[in-house]
């Protein structure tokens, strides 16, 4: 069977209707989050990405369409060592989720949490071709 098979069988019996979220893609991105909360990089003062749960500094890949661009909190779904550590597949997180998502996780990492807007980036980043 196809995942989306299977997903769609799994939504049909516990009766989840099976719709898309359009261009409201805030649930899609928590949904992330929830599975990599480990995965999540705050900007720092000093204009860094540090990896909440290492304390890794890291920068976004330059295949990333988030390339260049400093929002104040990323989700990553790999972190790529080479000379430099990279996060791959990032989107952008609002910091606030942070504490809604995993509450007990954030407060022993003492992320702190800040009230920066992300709508200016995309939400969602695609490799570049």
């Amino acid at each position: 069977l196809s995942v989306r098979k299977q997903l769609k069988e799994i939504c049909e019996r516990l009766s989840i209707p099976l719709e898309s979220c359009g261009q409201d893609n805030v649930a899609y991105r928590k949904s992330l989050l929830c599975g990599f909360f480990e995965n999540v990089a705050q900007l720092s003062v000093d204009g860094l990405f540090k990896v909440l749960k290492t304390n890794e500094i890291a920068s976004i890949h330059p295949s990333s369409a988030l390339q260049g661009q400093k929002p104040s909190c990323v989700l990553f779904n790999e972190l790529v060592k080479t000379q430099k550590k990279y996060m791959r597949g990032c989107c952008v997180l609002d910091p606030s989720w942070l504490a809604e998502v995993a509450p007990a996780y954030f407060a022993q990492t003492k992320a702190a949490p800040s009230t920066t807007s992300t709508t200016a980036s995309p939400a969602v980043s695609t490799t570049r071709r």
